[in-house]
């Protein structure tokens, strides 16, 4: 085999038109590789050629990701390389999370002390900074206090990330440096701003809120009627707060009533979007009553087990959210005798515009709620989205029929088929997507803006 010679004067630029397509579709697939200092080096130790082509493009080298294992030498030519353009920055601490239950107070030290290192690094960059994603322990979380604060320049960071993991108990042992630490770290922090906390904050009485965009509250909930308390009271009226996902982390009215304890209002009113996850009838029915959002646009529920009780939170929640427009509904299981009262589910939702549904994982009566009203043209009259899970082919022809009918198409269609679905013999799964696109899209899809996707 032979080897064409290397010309140390190559750059992307100067070559012939067939070479610079290939250097373009080599920079493309490299970009959407998740890069970290390592990765990118050893592309440049491949050959001079390919060395001289990743050191000239600055494009490849603004996307960081950052572990445990980043040689901080290496992030600093990695930065140096990115040039003036903005950086996306994804630190994850993932393997120190994972090592918690055997961490010593010499490990935490070891990792604070690499992790402390790599953000000097990064810090004389900070006016490049766009969007900063962390996902680490709790033990390291104060020391992005000092990545924050008001003498740190940081003109285009319009996002920032924060996934908080580890055990309330780190805090008995000292390890976070405190709650004062904790609560000030975000002070200074962009308006576009998310958490998700899987631990114990000490306080949230002085967290600002009013820098939030999204959080998914942790354990400082779960069964807690004064972590409740705290948290609706501080986040109450948060003006950027506009999405919240529970995952089985809230109070029930039966912990609040063995307490002889009464629960806050959460009063947002700019949230638009609400998901709920491996919940129980009674932390529902503690949503609908102590939950307060009258812009709400999009929900999404998952229930934890079988549980006849939350039949009512169904029927009640559009009344309690009447601005609903994207729902999503899975794991919802009942016996026969319950699903009779879901008749008229869908009736109150007249501005649903995108419905997403696991078929194999609903009580059967929503299905038939929503093909009951045939001819009804006042029935969800601007449905125009759905994306269904191993919906089979006959329900989702028989649902089509039903809406022309109406008037009403469906604009965007997206299927989804599993390998469980195909393992059933009821279903009479579809043969190929072209067969099912033939024969769904001349129902679904009005003239003009068609638009099927079919995953299976």
């Amino acid at each position: 085999m032979t080897y064409r010679s290397f010309d140390p004067s190559f750059t992307p630029h100067s070559s012939s038109p067939p070479l610079r397509m290939a250097v373009l579709l080599q920079t493309e697939i490299w970009a959407l590789l998740k890069r970290s200092p390592s990765t990118l080096g050893r592309i440049t130790q491949v050959s001079r050629s390919r060395h001289n082509l990743a050191t000239t493009i600055p494009r490849l080298w603004t996307a960081l990701y950052i572990t445990e294992s980043t040689d901080v030498d290496l992030l600093r030519v990695w930065l140096r390389r990115g040039n003036t353009l903005p950086l996306s920055i994804e630190i994850n601490f993932r393997r120190a999370v994972n090592d918690l239950s055997l961490a010593s107070y010499d490990f935490t030290a070891r990792e604070m002390e690499h992790y402390t290192s790599l953000m000097e690094a990064l810090r004389p960059f900070s006016e490049q900074w766009r969007s900063f994603t962390v996902f680490a322990p709790f033990y390291l979380v104060f020391l992005l206090k000092q990545n924050f604060n008001s003498s740190l320049p940081t003109p285009a960071l319009t996002h920032i990330s924060i996934d908080l993991v580890g055990s309330p108990g780190l805090y008995d042992r000292g390890w976070t440096g405190g709650g004062p630490e904790t609560n000030s770290v975000f002070q200074h922090a962009p308006p576009v701003l998310a958490i998700r906390t899987s631990g114990y904050p000490h306080s949230w009485a002085n967290f600002p809120f009013h820098s939030l965009t999204a959080i998914t509250p942790g354990q400082f909930l779960h069964q807690n009627t004064l972590g409740w308390n705290v948290f609706a009271g501080a986040a109450s009226h948060s003006p950027n707060l506009v999405s919240i996902a529970f995952v089985g982390e809230i109070p029930s009215p039966i912990s609040a009533h063995n307490t002889g304890d009464s629960l806050l209002v959460l009063d947002l009113p700019s949230l638009t979007s609400l998901s709920v996850t491996h919940l129980n009838s009674g932390h529902l029915h503690h949503l609908l009553h102590h939950l307060k959002a009258p812009d709400l646009r999009s929900l999404a529920l998952s229930l934890a087990d079988e549980d006849d009780d939350f039949v009512p939170f169904l029927q009640a929640f559009p009344l309690h959210f009447p601005r609903i427009a994207t729902l999503a509904l899975e794991m919802l299981t009942m016996n026969e005798v319950a699903q009779v009262s879901l008749a008229g589910f869908f009736a109150p939702l007249a501005r649903l515009t995108t419905l997403r549904l696991n078929f194999d994982s609903i009580p059967i009566a929503i299905w038939h709620a929503l093909i009951t009203p045939a001819g009804d043209t006042d029935f969800l009259p601007r449905l125009c989205e759905v994306d269904f899970v191993d919906v089979p082919l006959h329900s989702l022809q028989e649902l089509a029929a039903l809406r022309v009918r109406a008037g009403h198409r469906i604009e965007v269609i997206s299927l989804h088929y599993s390998s469980y679905f195909y393992s059933g013999s009821i279903h009479y799964p579809p043969s190929s997507t072209t067969w099912l696109e033939d024969n769904t899209k001349s129902l679904f899809l009005s003239e003009g803006r068609r638009s099927i996707s079919i995953w299976m």
